[in-house]
């Protein structure tokens, strides 16, 4: 009876030893999963770069808008105005510059899209992530840059609507530019009105801008310029050969 008792009590410890290290080996493994993805963020925070290959929600329209204040290091909010301003048009995926300046979004797609959608995406961009510099889209081993400072002559911050940034409006002109603030007032001091009296579209204008109080919608054709003043739409002014060149180095060449 000592003997069985004995071979008894075996099994059972036995049994208990067999289930306890079961339960260790459980209990250790989502410990490890998670020291894994933490020790993997910390190495892309370490380097600055992030890369998504997220599926996002759709924005609704009329509320991309409500992005703006965006940061560079927010993968979600970038990832949304992004899938937003390409619209019907792919990327794979991107990643972020944020370890330092300058802060960067680079896109990386199947093919490079034409130069209007980049500069749309831009203009999403600079409206919506306060502190992005430049954004890259990569494709085959090609790629394009557009920096911020390539569209200094852009007010951002005074676009409030998204046909703005969509082209179908004024662009809103930065009169905090030093050089393209001087050429503007120049122009006003020295344009020539037009005899006849025309009714313009102001919403067909290339730009607006204010000079103490007064508001101007500027139209920058090939060959020439022209504006009109807010107060008297019925009014058409005639910029100068050189006026028109100076402007045309200022914007048309960002």
């Amino acid at each position: 009876m000592h003997e069985e008792v004995k071979a008894s009590l075996n099994r059972i410890f036995e049994a208990e030893l067999l289930q306890h290290k079961k339960k260790k080996a459980r209990t250790w493994l989502p410990q490890l999963t998670m020291a894994g993805i933490i020790m993997v963020g910390l190495l892309l925070w370490a380097s600055g770069t992030w890369t998504e290959r997220t599926a996002y929600s759709p924005v609704e329209q009329g509320g991309i808008l409500d992005l703006r204040g965006t940061y560079v290091g927010d993968n979600s909010r970038v990832g949304r105005i992004l899938s937003y301003a390409l619209s019907e048009e792919s990327f794979d995926s991107f990643a972020l510059q944020t370890k330092q300046q300058p802060y960067g979004i680079i896109v990386h797609m199947p093919t490079l899209i034409r130069d209007e959608t980049q500069q749309k995406v831009a203009f999403y961009i600079w409206a919506l992530v306060q502190n992005a510099d430049y954004i890259q889209f990569e494709a085959n081993g090609e790629n394009v840059t557009l920096t911020r400072e390539m569209f200094s002559t852009i007010d951002f911050s005074a676009i409030h609507d998204e046909a703005t940034l969509n082209g179908t409006k004024p662009l809103p002109l930065n009169m905090q530019h030093e050089a393209l603030t001087a050429v503007l007032v120049e122009a006003i001091n020295t344009a020539q009105q037009e005899p006849a009296i025309v009714n313009l579209l102001v919403n067909d204008a290339d730009y607006v801008f204010d000079v103490e109080g007064e508001r101007y919608y500027l139209w920058l054709n090939e060959g020439e310029s022209v504006f009109t003043k807010q107060s008297d739409t019925g009014l058409l002014y005639q910029l100068s050969a050189q006026t028109y060149q100076q402007l045309q180095a200022l914007l048309i060449a960002n």
